[in-house]
């Protein structure tokens, strides 16, 4: 999850009132207020470039009177802003910029710029990661309880997915996937009514001592679909790709994104996952039929796929078949992608053996998934 920016509300209406002096209002005069990223910055001419989700980058000039402040990520106060300096800035951080126009309509040098280091973004985001990893559950909802507010949940463990009880309190804080959307940012706010039976889930919380109840703090979910697909087409130009549903025979197009996460499994990991024959996958799935080393180690699916490394789709082919992971859009035949495993041929032949081609939930098992690709590839914490 890349922490994007940071909300704002209270900052500015807190900022509404700071003194803006060195900038004469008129009534042509406006305030303007930026939020957005650095993308540039000259500090021998004193300028910075600050780009929004909404907008090309906004070239800002900086003077001796501009205020600069810092304020740990995720806070919406200034209450524990730090003054800091020009010399403080660097390209990659979050910033909050306020000042004035002039009569004409341009913009006047920044009054005041607040600022979350990029630095601090990292650390807290591998701090929320760390506590998510430590804390966390994932799996797919099997069952909902309105009633008592309880949800069944088949959750992935080492032995296998097995069911565990959600129990939801009042102030458990919900958190749900747009259709169509690819990052974890965009995940708008929920609640226990939208949860639907099949959706992922990924929860925050305690674990019983028997490991049978789970008390959720926070819940993240969404409605996700898994095919596999073998590839017909790639047009890096458009980041589209065209492919053919392996169980449905259907077309269907691939559209990748920045956020979209692309990876290509290791003959490695693949070694780790098939197991002898007569012997369970690491992620519990059944035993493969053409035989392979099975290793004497417990291996963290999640840890080893996030050490894969990104590869363009260019490096895709036709003919190869691929795992791909999305949210439930408008049209069928268009899967905009979370995320999309290569080189999962090996995988697939090995878990199917002679069957016929349905290989999706024994490979999401052998991946150490519930039903979809793990919490990472769908932008979880």
């Amino acid at each position: 999850m890349k922490i994007v920016t940071f909300i704002l509300v209270a900052i500015v209406a807190f900022g509404a009132g700071l003194n803006v002096s060195g900038q004469t209002a008129s009534p042509a005069s406006k305030v303007y207020q930026i939020v957005g990223e650095v993308v540039s910055l000259d500090k021998t001419a004193s300028q910075v470039s600050i780009k929004s989700k909404e907008s090309e980058p906004i070239a800002l000039s900086l003077d001796a009177t501009t205020d600069y402040k810092r304020v740990p990520p995720g806070e919406t106060t200034l209450s524990k802003a730090v003054a800091v300096t020009l010399a403080d800035i660097a390209v990659g951080d979050q910033v909050y910029a306020r000042g004035m126009t002039s009569d004409s309509g341009s913009r006047l040098p920044v009054r005041q710029l607040v600022i979350m280091s990029k630095v601090d973004i990292a650390l807290k985001h591998e701090q929320e990661r760390a506590e998510w990893r430590k804390r966390g559950i994932a799996g797919s909802i099997k069952a909902i309880n309105p009633a008592t507010k309880e949800i069944t949940l088949l959750a992935r463990a080492a032995e296998g997915a097995r069911p565990i009880t959600l129990a939801i309190g009042d102030a458990v804080r919900y958190r749900r996937y747009a259709p169509e959307s690819v990052k974890f940012s965009s995940a708008q706010p929920s609640s226990f009514a939208e949860l639907k039976v099949g959706d992922q889930v990924r929860a925050l919380g305690d674990k019983s001592a028997d490991g049978t109840r789970f008390t959720a703090e926070e819940i993240v979910s969404g409605t996700f679909r898994t095919q596999v697909v073998t590839i017909t087409e790639v047009n890096p130009a458009t980041a589209e790709i065209k492919t053919t549903d392996l169980s449905t025979k259907r077309p269907l197009t691939i559209v990748t994104k920045e956020e979209s996460l692309v990876r290509r499994i290791s003959p490695e990991l693949i070694a780790l996952l098939v197991p002898k024959k007569g012997q369970p996958a690491q992620g519990g799935a059944p035993a493969a039929a053409t035989p392979a080393p099975a290793p004497n180690k417990k291996v963290d699916v999640e840890e080893e796929l996030e050490k894969l490394q990104a590869v363009p789709i260019s490096e895709l082919k036709p003919g190869e078949m691929v795992m791909v992971t999305s949210t439930i859009g408008k049209d069928a035949s268009r899967l905009t992608a979370i995320a999309l495993i290569g080189g999962i041929d090996p995988l697939v032949k090995a878990l199917q053996g002679n069957a016929p081609p349905s290989p999706r939930n024994e490979l999401n098992t052998a991946l150490g998934l519930p039903s979809s690709l793990s919490s990472i590839s769908i932008g979880l914490p």
